[in-house]
C-alpha cells in the first residue's frame, strides 16, 4: 500500500468526505419524512374540505367538545359586518400572475363581536388599483383555516 494513502491529510480528507456522505443520506431520509408529512396533511385538507358548508353557528355548538383541528379547513357559511378598524393589509402577494396585496379583516357576526380565529381573507386588491371589496355587510362561504 501506497504510504501517501496513511498520511494525515488523506485520512482527514477521507474522514470529511465520509461524514458529508453521511449527511446528505441523513437529509434524504429527513425529506422523504417530510414529504409523507406533508402527504397526510394534504389529504386532510382535501377529506375537510369535500364536507360540505355548514353555518359556522351550527359547528361550534355542535361540536363544543371536539378539538380545534377537526374544524380546520371546514367549509363554512357566516353572515356579518366587515370591521375595517381592525383589518390588516398583507403586503407584496401575488394571485396568479397578478401583484397586489390581501386585505384581512374580522368579520363581526350579529350578536357578537369578531374572535380571534374569525377573519375574513377580502378579495384580491391589484396593485394601483381601487382597493377591495365593500365593506358592506358579506355573507356567503368560506373555510375555517387553522389559527
Amino acid at each position: 500500500m501506497p504510504r501517501f494513502l496513511l498520511s494525515r491529510r488523506w485520512v482527514l480528507g477521507h474522514l470529511l468526505v465520509v461524514v458529508i456522505v453521511a449527511g446528505c443520506v441523513v437529509a434524504g431520509f429527513w425529506q422523504l419524512d417530510r414529504l409523507h408529512q406533508r402527504r397526510i396533511l394534504n389529504a386532510r385538507v382535501a377529506r375537510q374540505m369535500e364536507m360540505p358548508a355548514e353555518p359556522l353557528s351550527d359547528l361550534a355548538r355542535t361540536n363544543e367538545s371536539v378539538s380545534a383541528d377537526s374544524l380546520a379547513y371546514r367549509r363554512v357559511e357566516v353572515e356579518g359586518t366587515y370591521d375595517p378598524r381592525r383589518e390588516v393589509v398583507l403586503v407584496a402577494r401575488a394571485l396568479g400572475e397578478q401583484n397586489g396585496n390581501h386585505v384581512l379583516t374580522p368579520l363581526v357576526v350579529p350578536g357578537g363581536e369578531a374572535g380571534p380565529g374569525l377573519g375574513a381573507l377580502r378579495p384580491h386588491a391589484a396593485a394601483g388599483g381601487t382597493g377591495c371589496a365593500s365593506r358592506r355587510t358579506r355573507s356567503g362561504g368560506g373555510r375555517a383555516a387553522p389559527a
